[in-house]
C-alpha cells in the first residue's frame, strides 16, 4: 500500500509539473497579443491539475464502465443545458417586464433624415448559469459588465457554464433595417490533454467557448436574431490556447419604431472528457497577476444612415 500510495503522489507531482510546462512552454506563440506580465505568470489555480482524483477513476473502474458513464454523463448535462437556456431567456423576459426604467448610461440621437445611432457601455441586467455530470464540475456567475464561465471534465464527464448580459432600449426611429454590434473583451484559456495512465486507455476530449450576439424584441415577445459571433474549440489534440482581446460581432436586422429590445452577449462554455484526458475552458478564474478572466461587454452599437 505504501508503494502504491508513493506512486500516486508522484503522478500527481508529475501532473502539475506537466500541464506548468505545457503552459509556459506552448501557450505563449497562440496568445492574441503579448502581455506585460508575460504567460507564466498569467496563470490561475485553476490551471494547476491533480492527478490523483484521475488516476483514481482509471485504476477503479474498467474501460467499458467509463465509456457508460461518459455517455450517461454527456445526455444529462444536454438536458440540463437545454432547460438551463430556456429558464434564462424566460428570465430576460420576466426582467425586462418588471422594470419599467433602467438605470444607464446610454447615448441616443436620432434624425430622421441622416439616420439613427444608440449605443450603450452599461450592460443593464445579467443572469447565468452551470451544470453537468459525471467527474467534473462547473461554475457561472455575472459581475456588472462581466460574464465569468468555467467548465472541466475528465475521465468521465461533461459540464457546461453559460452567462449573458444585455442592455434594454426602445427603438424611436422609422421602422428600418439597422446594424447592431456588440463589442467585447476576452480573456481565458482552452486547454485539453492526455494523462499518463496504467494501464495506458486512448482518450477524447473536447472544450469549447460559443460567444452570441442576441436580439429579442420585447414588444412583441419573439426572437428577432440569434447570431454565434465567436467560436473555437481544442479537440483530440493535446493542445491550449490563450485570449486577450477586444472583439466584436455584428447582425443586420429590422427594427420596429416604438418596440422595446434587447440586445444581449451570450457566453458559454462546454467541456467534454473520455478515459485517460483532462480539458477546460476558462474564462471566470483570478489570475496569479491579479487580473480576472471573463467575457466583458465594452458596448453595443445601434445604427443606420
Amino acid at each position: 500500500m505504501k508503494k502504491r500510495g508513493g506512486k500516486m503522489r508522484v503522478r500527481s507531482l508529475i501532473g502539475v509539473l506537466l500541464v506548468l510546462v505545457m503552459l509556459s512552454s506552448v501557450m505563449s506563440p497562440v496568445m492574441a497579443k503579448p502581455t506585460k506580465t508575460g504567460i507564466t505568470k498569467n496563470l490561475s489555480p485553476s490551471d494547476l491539475i491533480d492527478m490523483k482524483e484521475i488516476n483514481k477513476y482509471l485504476e477503479s473502474m474498467s474501460k467499458e464502465e467509463i465509456k457508460k458513464k461518459y455517455e450517461e454523463a454527456v445526455r444529462k448535462a444536454n438536458e440540463q443545458y437545454e432547460k438551463a437556456v430556456k429558464k434564462q431567456d424566460e428570465l430576460v423576459k420576466m426582467i425586462v417586464k418588471s422594470k419599467k426604467k433602467f438605470a444607464d448610461n446610454e447615448i441616443n440621437t436620432l434624425s430622421v433624415r441622416s439616420g439613427y445611432y444608440h449605443s450603450d457601455p452599461t450592460a443593464d441586467g445579467g443572469t447565468a448559469d452551470h451544470g453537468g455530470w459525471g467527474v467534473g464540475y462547473s461554475d457561472a456567475y455575472i459581475n456588472g459588465n462581466e460574464i465569468h464561465v468555467f467548465s472541466r471534465a475528465w475521465v468521465a464527464g461533461s459540464y457546461w457554464a453559460t452567462g449573458r448580459v444585455w442592455d434594454v432600449f426602445t427603438y424611436n426611429a422609422p421602422s428600418h433595417w439597422c446594424k447592431i454590434t456588440i463589442n467585447y473583451y476576452l480573456r481565458g484559456l482552452l486547454l485539453g490533454t492526455w494523462v499518463p495512465s496504467n494501464p495506458p486507455y486512448p482518450g477524447w476530449f473536447e472544450t469549447r467557448i460559443d460567444v452570441y450576439l442576441r436580439v429579442y424584441d420585447h414588444t412583441e415577445n419573439r426572437e428577432v436574431v440569434k447570431k454565434k459571433i465567436f467560436s473555437d474549440e481544442i479537440s483530440s489534440i493535446a493542445g491550449k490556447k490563450w485570449y486577450d482581446e477586444i472583439k466584436s460581432g455584428y447582425v443586420y436586422t429590422y427594427l420596429k419604431k416604438g418596440h422595446k429590445y434587447t440586445i444581449e452577449l451570450i457566453g458559454e462554455v462546454k467541456s467534454n472528457a473520455q478515459l485517460m484526458a483532462i480539458c477546460y475552458s476558462d474564462f471566470h478564474s483570478q489570475q496569479f497577476n491579479g487580473e480576472w478572466r471573463f467575457i466583458k461587454w465594452s458596448n453595443d452599437v445601434v445604427e443606420w444612415s
